[in-house]
Parts: C-alpha cells; sequence; structure tokens
C-alpha cells in the first residue's frame, strides 16, 4: 500500500505543472518539458493502443513507433509556428486575444490530424480503404489526446487579465484626464506622445528616429530641474548616446523612483533584477494612495495591484502556448490608475472600477502626469442635468 503511494506521489510530482516563479521559470515552461521529454511517450502508447482496439489492428512495436514519431512531428511543427513572430503578432492584441486563441487551437487540431495521418497510414497496410480508415484512425487519436493536452495546458497557463478585469474600449469616459503617455512605435521608428482621453496622437519624433535598440527614459539635467524626455540608441551603458525629446515633460517633484527600487535618481526606468519584483514608480503627490502596482520578471506574474487597507489584490497576466506578454514599466499615475506596457501594446487599468483597456500599439513607456503646454488645456468637467 505505501508502495502505491509513493509511486502515484510520484507521479503527481512529475506530471503535474508546479507554480513556480522566479529563477525556476513557469508552469508553463515546465508543462512544454514534460510534454517534450515524457508526454509524448505515454501520448503515443495510448493512442496506439486504442486505435489498435477500435480498429482491431495487432499491437507491435512498430505500430507504437509510428504514433511516437507523428507525436513528435507534429509538436515540432506546432512550436515552429509558435515561435514565429509573424504568425499572429500583426493581428493580436487585448482585444482580439480571445479570439485568436481559440481560433489557433481548433487551427493546431486540424493541423495534427494531418500531420498525424500520413504516420498513422502504414498501421493499416494494404487493407481495403486504409487511405480513409487511417484518416479517421488519426482524427480519433487526436480528438483523445486533446482531451488529455488541453487540460494540461490550461492548468499551466495565466489568463488572470481576462478573468479580473473588465474590458472596456471607452477609454475617454473613465481615464486620468492629465496623465500623457510617450512611446515608441515600431511599425514606423517614431516617438509619439498621446493624452489618455483622447484617440489621436502626437509625433514627436519621425519616423526611422528609433531603431529597434532604442529606449526612452526620463533625466533631471540639475538639481532642481524638471524631467526631460530622452532617447538612448544602443544598448545600455555607462553613456549611451542619447537625445533630447521634449523638456519638462514632468516637474521636479514628480518621484520617478521608488525606495524598493533603488533606481538612480536622474534616469528612469531601471529594469528589475532578472527574476526579481519591480514596483511602479508612483507619480501622485508624495506618492500616497491606498493601491501599489508591481510586476514580475515572468509572464505569469503580470501585473499586481494591491490595497492592503483593503486587503484587495488583482493580478492581471496572460501566459499561453498562444501568446504570453511580458508586463513592463508600469505607472502609478495621480488617479491612481495605472498604466504599462503589456506585450507589444500600451494599456490602462483602474484598481477602483477594475476597467482595462488599450491605449495604443507602442513599447518603452515612459508616463507624465501632464503635459498642458504639449496637449492644451484638459477638457471642462461636464455639468449635473438639471
Amino acid at each position: 500500500m505505501k508502495r502505491t503511494w509513493a509511486r502515484l506521489a510520484f507521479l503527481l510530482a512529475i506530471f503535474l505543472p508546479i507554480t513556480v516563479f522566479a529563477n525556476a521559470g513557469t508552469p508553463l515552461m515546465w508543462a512544454g518539458i514534460i510534454h517534450l521529454f515524457f508526454g509524448n511517450a505515454l501520448i503515443a502508447i495510448g493512442e496506439g493502443l486504442l486505435v489498435t482496439k477500435v480498429f482491431r489492428l495487432k499491437p507491435s512495436c512498430g505500430v507504437f513507433l509510428l504514433f511516437l514519431v507523428a507525436n513528435y512531428a507534429s509538436m515540432s511543427a506546432g512550436a515552429m509556428v509558435l515561435s514565429s513572430p509573424a504568425t499572429i503578432g500583426p493581428w493580436i492584441d487585448l482585444y482580439s486575444a480571445p479570439l485568436l486563441i481559440g481560433l489557433g487551437l481548433v487551427a493546431f487540431f486540424a493541423a495534427t490530424v494531418l500531420i498525424e495521418w500520413p504516420f498513422v497510414r502504414p498501421a493499416f497496410g494494404k487493407t481495403r480503404r486504409a487511405f480513409r480508415t487511417s484518416f479517421f484512425a488519426s482524427l480519433l487519436a487526436q480528438s483523445a489526446s486533446y482531451l488529455v493536452i488541453v487540460p494540461w495546458y490550461l492548468f499551466a497557463s495565466g489568463f488572470s487579465l481576462y478573468t479580473q478585469s473588465t474590458i472596456d474600449r471607452d477609454v475617454p469616459r473613465w481615464a486620468d484626464r492629465e496623465a500623457v503617455v510617450y512611446f515608441i512605435d515600431d511599425a514606423d521608428g517614431a516617438v509619439y506622445g498621446q493624452r489618455l482621453t483622447e484617440t489621436e496622437r502626437e509625433e514627436i519624433l519621425a519616423p526611422g528616429s528609433a531603431g529597434a535598440d532604442a529606449h526612452l527614459l526620463v533625466r533631471r539635467p540639475s538639481s532642481g530641474a524638471d524631467w526631460d524626455l530622452r532617447l538612448a540608441q544602443g544598448q545600455d551603458g555607462p553613456d549611451p548616446h542619447e537625445t533630447l525629446v521634449r523638456g519638462a515633460v514632468a516637474p521636479r517633484e514628480t518621484s520617478y523612483t521608488t525606495s524598493q527600487n533603488d533606481a538612480e535618481v536622474d534616469r528612469y526606468p531601471e529594469e528589475a533584477d532578472w527574476g526579481g519584483s519591480w514596483y511602479a514608480p508612483d507619480l501622485r503627490p508624495g506618492g500616497n494612495g491606498p493601491w501599489q502596482a508591481s510586476r514580475g520578471f515572468w509572464a505569469i506574474e503580470g501585473l499586481r495591484v494591491e490595497n492592503d487597507r483593503m486587503g484587495q489584490r488583482i493580478w492581471l497576466a496572460l501566459e499561453t502556448p498562444f501568446v504570453a506578454w511580458q508586463v513592463v514599466r508600469p505607472f502609478t499615475l495621480p488617479s491612481g490608475q495605472v498604466v504599462f506596457q503589456l506585450g507589444p501594446q500600451i494599456c490602462l487599468f483602474d484598481p477602483a472600477t477594475r476597467k482595462l483597456a488599450m491605449i495604443a500599439r507602442g513599447r518603452d513607456l515612459i508616463a507624465s502626469p501632464g503635459d498642458p503646454a504639449a496637449y492644451g488645456p484638459p477638457p471642462p468637467p461636464s455639468r449635473p442635468r438639471r
């Protein structure tokens, strides 16, 4: 009896995705590794037993070998597709991700049936109607294996981005009325600025100004001066080549550092240590407010917004086999809302209402509490109806 429980515990330790962060990787990474080295062999045996029983074939090592090769062939093809940024990258965003993930699952199932079909065909030899029968055998085998594979990766994935927030596209209605975001658009290499309450963006640097290795930062040129927006070309170093993009984008009292980060005062952002937590600069006056935002290194760690006074915790993350978006450069705005970069896009989250929206496509986000000189005065508040 003890041996039975010991074996069961050993199998669970190996084959169940374990939620481990930091340097150990993510559950999804371990799920893929276990699937590659152990899962394919078990799936091949299960498919072989199912097909030989249903279609009354003679079990043999050759049949199981065919299913094993078929599984590795389909998994290799799937890995090549998922590793290509051009697969769904140009079309996927916060709003289209759920639909495209669902369509991707259906497409992968159909592709797996077709890829493994030629490997299943020799198992039927020269029997009558072997061509058609082998197709149904492949369909049956993949239907059974997907009943195991889908829950396996489902439990190892993270999609709290959609379960703990409400997607609301009407950003101007509820967004911070003063805040401005600056970012680089990789599509044209230009630097843009945009108010959160507006859909139009202002071109600050012409297309082609920011290369693939360029990044935005803010710096105070002297003690007591306002923060300037700068573009650094090339990799980080002691003396990166910097260009002034716009002066005085934030008043000098704005805090772009946190005590948790121990970042340099005259330069932001400083990236977190590998596997560590990274706290969002608080742009509220005095850095006071109930909500505190931070992000982790892995996509599964995502954005965490916490309210210690009320004991509330919000976790926004998306990591699936089809898409995994890392959260970088979060900022807590004067209104208490959090703007952050989610994969290839800039997003805004309101902890009080749990509303989430995409602002624009871009990277290297820098947020400012406001830039009235560049964008004009904010719209007047609406008057109550009599």
